[in-house]
């Protein structure tokens, strides 16, 4: 079973009431990749900068910043780095972009596009930066794929947990070597912009879009999955961010981000489970999202949180969450962190395999987030590595905050 072993801070935040995010990525073997950003506010990065180590992060390069608002005449245009993942020869990486009129992280809903770059030395440069689009003469800048307008609603990636996967195990040798991009997209109401149905915070379906790389490191995006989503009875914020893994008969599974709270559930009496979706044919379709729960048959209640699937070496497949002994309320209490094997028959969590990753501290608020992370595995020890920090921790400083790398080791 995963054994919590400890944690080390990994970037300090530069002044007392700003907080700092930091993660690590293995972009070739041997050379290590920091991506750290400052804090505010909600929902928008401050400054952010990147680095690389050629010694499994003994020393590190000089911070390189990266621009990540930058005013213009239609307003503030916001570029976040998402994740990285090998492909071969190359490093794919994924980001957000758009231009936000008030700069108000809300306006993203209609203004966020998805774009992908390529490189070939490991994230010291890139060789190709462009926006998702599908193949198409249908398809453009404003309109990247079925159902999304520029100005209208948007095309996302949530989180960092959102990880694009390449297909391995699919019976159809066409089939593999297959890029799937889990996406989140706002719906459009009958007047033709976004709406939310729910009368939460935000509301989105989850989708998945297929690419294939060709030799040259250029991606053909060739089609999307038809709509995953939750009846707002059911999440007052739809299904979002997200994540995904392969298994090795060829089902693909997705796990979703559900909520309750809002203006139409303010008393919180929605039931917050996760959900989760089951594709059979290599991610063109999924199921209808059911209440995830253990093999048991019991359900959990989770917050309205990110989470992450992973394939470990050792064979087993885990996840990574906040799991909540009580009915969640929205976002919180985003913890405890938790690692759970997910049984490789069923697709549920196997419950007696939990472990605690972070928990909440004498002294620190019950609203702790132990949330907004990115996991991996250490390639030289089968560690699972996390990157995460804490907020809320302190009511009057919600975001001043340091950065941590927890440490998880596996079964072999």
């Amino acid at each position: 079973m995963p054994e919590y072993i400890g944690r080390r801070m990994i970037a300090e935040r530069p002044e007392e009431r700003t907080g700092v995010w930091s993660f690590v990525f293995e972009t070739k073997p041997g050379l290590f990749m920091k991506f750290t950003s400052y804090i505010k506010r909600s929902d928008t990065t401050e400054t952010s900068y990147v680095q690389f180590s050629e010694d499994n992060g003994e020393t590190w390069t000089e911070a390189e910043e990266i621009v990540t608002g930058k005013k213009t005449r239609q307003g503030t245009e916001r570029y976040y780095y998402r994740n990285s993942i090998v492909i071969g020869d190359y490093l794919l990486s994924m980001k957000i972009k758009g231009i936000l009129p008030t700069d108000d992280p809300i306006e993203g809903l209609k203004h966020w596009s998805t774009w992908w770059l390529v490189s070939e030395d490991g994230g010291r440069s890139n060789k190709f930066e462009e926006q998702v689009i599908l193949e198409g003469n249908e398809y453009d800048h404003s309109h990247p794929v079925e159902g999304v307008w520029a100005g209208k609603n948007s095309l996302m990636m949530g989180d960092r947990t959102e990880l694009p996967i390449v297909t391995r195990y699919q019976a159809k040798e066409s089939d593999n070597d297959v890029l799937l991009l889990p996406v989140q997209i706002t719906p459009i109401g009958d007047d033709g912009c976004y709406y939310n149905p729910g009368g939460g915070y935000t509301y989105h379906y989850s989708a998945v879009i297929r690419g294939k790389m060709k030799k040259d490191g250029h991606i053909i995006w060739s089609g999307i999955s038809p709509p995953v989503n939750n009846e707002p009875e059911q999440s007052t914020r739809g299904a979002i961010e997200p994540t995904l893994i392969e298994l090795r008969d060829g089902r693909i599974l997705m796990v979703m981000r559900g909520s309750n709270g809002g203006t139409k559930d303010p008393d919180f009496r929605i039931p917050s489970y996760r959900w989760y979706s089951v594709s059979n044919d290599g991610g063109r379709t999924f199921s209808k999202p059911m209440p995830w729960a253990y093999t048991d048959g019991s359900l959990f209640f989770s917050p309205s949180s990110c989470s992450q699937l992973m394939e470990h070496t050792n064979g087993r497949y885990y996840w990574i969450g906040n799991i909540n002994k009580e009915n969640s309320r929205a976002n919180m209490p985003r913890n405890p962190l938790v690692i759970v094997e997910v049984d490789r028959e069923s697709l549920l969590l196997r419950k007696e395999t939990a472990c605690i990753i972070a928990d909440v501290e004498p002294g620190q608020s019950h609203d702790t987030t132990f949330s907004n992370f990115y996991a991996r595995e250490e390639s030289v020890s089968g560690d699972v590595l996390v990157y995460m920090t804490a907020f809320h921790a302190d009511p009057e400083n919600i975001f001043g905050a340091d950065a941590y790398e927890y440490r998880v080791r596996m079964d072999k």
